[in-house]
């Protein structure tokens, strides 16, 4: 099985009392650490950490609720569940941390699908962030927000343009990715037929060596259009 490893959805009681959501299944592994220092824990005093499995986490032990003590961790959770896990803390703030694991199933376009309906890759970009004691520059979080959409729109083209599949390319785009990934140059196509000169009556007295021989070709040529270009590409790449 490939495991796939995310974060939880959230790392911090927002209020005291009032549960939060940190796993949504299905799941094949859940790790919490509730910090040991106070500071860690963004709290005056080091405290407990609830988690239920089972509706919203209280803020005590019940028949659903159990506690992570400070400095502990907690991966108790069932085989492929596919539950809500839900953390509560007295105070409002109090952080932690964890990981979750799950199943990861490639997205393997079929054999017959060709060209693929859709992108074959992934399309989201792992964004920027930055260092939490910069978040309150509100200047600093525009840059960052503008760099990560300038980064997702050089993701989006390359994901949609398609550029091994070159029937749906054209222009200069066309011979970049002809020559980049089949090796394949542009060719100019001569137009007639080449001519022989050597044999006798093919060329006048004195003008060639004896017994020379010469190919000729056409002395017209022309540059190879686009749809003509790829009839080229699939004759050389069909095999």
């Amino acid at each position: 099985m490939t495991i796939r490893l995310s974060p939880l959805r959230s790392s911090v009681v927002t209020t005291g009392g009032v549960s939060v959501i940190v796993s949504t299944g299905p799941i094949a592994g859940l790790t919490i650490q509730n910090p040991l220092l106070a500071a860690d824990q963004n709290v005056l005093t080091a405290e407990t950490l609830w988690i239920s499995l089972i509706g919203p986490a209280d803020t005590h032990e019940t028949a659903t609720t159990f506690p992570i003590n400070a400095g502990e961790s907690w991966d108790n959770i069932p085989e492929d569940f596919s539950g809500l896990v839900s953390v509560n803390a007295v105070s409002s703030g109090h952080r932690f941390s964890g990981i979750i694991t799950k199943e990861y199933v490639p997205d393997i376009p079929s054999e017959a699908e060709f060209p693929p309906a859709g992108p074959t890759v992934f399309s989201g970009l792992i964004q920027s962030y930055l260092y939490e004691q910069y978040n309150d520059d509100d200047d600093l979080q525009t840059f960052v927000f503008q760099f990560n959409e300038m980064a997702e729109a050089y993701v989006d083209w390359f994901v949609n343009v398609g550029l091994p599949f070159y029937p749906g390319l054209q222009g200069s785009l066309l011979d970049w990715v002809a020559l980049g990934l089949y090796g394949l140059v542009r060719p100019v196509l001569p137009s007639g037929r080449g001519q022989i000169h050597g044999p006798y009556n093919t060329v006048v007295y004195n003008t060639h060596a004896f017994n020379s021989f010469h190919l000729h070709g056409s002395s017209n040529y022309y540059l190879t259009d686009d749809d003509t270009f790829k009839r080229i590409l699939t004759w050389h790449l069909y095999k």
